[in-house]
């Protein structure tokens, strides 16, 4: 089941730092609203060798908290 409702909205953005000791950059954003047909929303971000940030923001509907967790792909 979707954790989102008819009126929820959501916004997940991501950010990245290009430098050390760098402020964080946009990279991406996706809204998302009511019922997901797929509550799993999977990110794939861009090489983050000095820092990544992902956050979900409500914008609309009942206040919800959302699960998460992350997988860190190893280069060879």
């Amino acid at each position: 089941a979707s954790a989102l409702e008819s009126g929820d909205t959501v916004v997940v953005k991501w950010y990245v730092k290009i430098q050390s000791g760098g402020d964080y950059l946009l990279i991406d954003q996706q809204s998302y609203d009511g019922p997901l047909d797929n509550p799993v929303i999977y990110v794939i971000t861009a090489p983050a060798t000095y820092g990544l940030k992902i956050t979900i923001t409500q914008t609309a509907g009942t206040v919800k908290s959302f699960p998460y967790q992350f997988f860190l792909r190893k280069t060879q």
